[in-house]
């Protein structure tokens, strides 16, 4: 374009000069024609004049041929600058539809901001009920805790009260043993005196007469030994009930008189030795067991307290976390908000370029709609001027001062015409730059919406990071609260199993009591 433009200058130039050469060389035919004129009115020299009219009409010839040439090329030039014209008219149609379509793209873009940040709205939304269902169930955790902690300390004080009680019916017990062995022992001393009272009797019951005295002292006698007896086995039914099941049944009393002397001995030794062996085996089980169910509920609430202040930090971390995500959340709004207003702004700048681009177009529609005619009667002129001047090239041998006006009137021609050119190269000068314009605001307008595009793809990734952040949370919350649950169902056991013990321990203290 630029080369075709230089080419245009330089022949404008050319033909600029070779019109000053034109001028001149019509003022030299002037001049000569007024010598002409003044010598054939002085001398009276046809001849002369005939040759001179003869070669002034080859130089007309001459001169009128250029001038029709650069008529035509002139013609040509114009046709050129119309077949420029509707280009540059079919590129206009083409940047209207192309800044239809980036119209359209944007409005697009703009819908899809607008659907992100409605989704980004509804996720803020999901983030903060999840925020709120994570803090209940944190409290909810902690409620339980706090519960599960309590019961666990009135389990392990009941559990000390019953161990307390148990030392205490143990040193009851332990009393009401050595009540019973004392007693035992006097029911011993009583045996061993109703022997040697039997004996003596015995030995003295042949020495009576009075046998209706004898009688009652005998009975009386057998009454007393049935009743220690009774009394010896009542002290030590407990003792030999827990261990000798296959004991043997009591004796009627008749065998009780005959075999007391020789087994109350050996029965009360091995009751007693039966008695201590138990009686300390027991107590070593009870303790141990009570202990060993003591430690384990101190551990298992040490470790229930770990697992909540763990439990604690875990909340702690997640609510930093929430905060870290809500104030991404609102630094993200600010971005969005930000390239909202700047959207905005690109779409005023927009429509006012398009609305200057528009009235840029129309004006130049209009002048193309009214240079067009001016073309077309230019060329009929121009095709007019041609005939005329041929006919005053044909007419010229007859008439001198026809084609010196023919001359300045091709003269005149060709100056409107170079000026015509020069006012059409002046408005494809500004269709050019109109169109550069255009073209650079397309090309903003391509800018704006891949960094509108690249923002609303940089929210969304966010929004996806903080998706995918939230949703671990959960999981995490989740697994705290099954962590919790097993822990609570753990120590749940423990206190089941406790309590279980201390029944079996109530038990058989209630079973040696009785």
């Amino acid at each position: 374009m630029e080369r075709q433009h230089a080419s245009m200058r330089r022949t404008i130039s050319e033909q600029q000069e070779a019109l000053g050469d034109k001028s001149k060389f019509l003022e030299v035919l002037q001049s000569q024609l007024e010598e002409a004129k003044a010598r054939l009115e002085a001398h009276a020299a046809t001849g002369t004049v005939d040759a001179a009219v003869a070669r002034e009409q080859v130089f007309q010839e001459e001169r009128n041929r250029k001038a029709l040439e650069l008529l035509v090329g002139k013609d040509n030039r114009i046709k050129e600058l119309e077949d420029q014209t509707a280009a540059l008219q079919r590129a206009n149609e083409r940047l209207h539809v192309h800044l239809s379509e980036v119209q359209e793209r944007l409005q697009a873009s703009e819908a899809q901001v607008m659907g992100l940040l409605h989704q980004k709205e509804a996720l803020a939304e999901a983030a903060r009920a999840e925020r709120q269902a994570a803090d209940n169930s944190i409290a909810e955790l902690e409620a339980r805790l706090a519960i599960g902690d309590h019961g666990m300390t009135a389990e392990l004080q009941l559990a000390r009260e019953v161990a307390a009680n148990a030392e205490d019916r143990l040193r009851d017990m332990q009393h009401m043993l050595l009540v019973a062995e004392e007693r035992a022992s006097k029911a011993e001393a009583l045996v061993q005196d109703l022997k040697a009272d039997q004996r003596l009797f015995r030995q003295t019951s042949d020495d009576h007469v009075d046998t209706a005295l004898a009688m009652p002292e005998v009975a009386d006698l057998e009454a007393k030994i049935s009743e220690l007896i009774v009394e010896a086995a009542t002290a030590h039914t407990a003792a030999a009930a827990s261990k000798s099941t296959d004991a043997a049944p009591r004796r009627p009393e008749s065998g009780l008189r005959g075999a007391s002397g020789r087994s109350v001995a050996d029965l009360e030794a091995q009751n007693a030795r039966l008695l201590a062996d138990v009686e300390g085996l027991r107590r070593g089980q009870q303790l141990e067991a009570v202990h060993r169910s003591m430690v384990g509920s101190a551990l298992e609430h040490e470790r229930l307290q770990q697992e909540l202040d763990s439990a604690h930090a875990t909340a702690a971390k997640l609510n930093a976390r929430i905060s870290d995500l809500v104030l991404a959340e609102q630094v993200a709004r600010a971005e969005v908000d930000a390239a909202k207003a700047k959207l905005g702004q690109l779409q005023d700048m927009h429509s006012a370029e398009l609305s200057y681009l528009q009235q840029q177009l129309q004006r130049l529609a209009d002048h193309m709609a009214a240079t067009q005619p001016e073309v077309r009667a230019a060329r009929e002129e121009g095709s007019l001027r041609i005939k005329t001047l041929e006919e005053s090239v044909s007419r010229l041998g007859a008439r001198g001062g026809d084609a010196v006006q023919a001359l300045a009137r091709s003269a005149s021609e060709a100056d409107a015409a170079v000026r015509r050119e020069s006012r059409l190269r002046s408005e494809l000068a500004l269709v050019q730059q109109a169109a550069k314009r255009a073209n650079i605001q397309v090309a903003e307008l391509r800018d704006a919406k891949a960094a509108s595009d690249l923002e609303a793809a940089r929210l969304q990734q966010q929004l996806a990071e903080s998706s995918r952040e939230l949703d671990m949370a959960a999981e995490r919350l989740a697994a705290c609260e099954r962590d919790v649950a097993a822990k609570e169902d753990a120590a749940a056991r423990k206190a089941i199993e406790v309590r279980a013990a201390m029944e079996d321990t109530a038990g058989v203290q209630v079973e040696r009591m009785s």
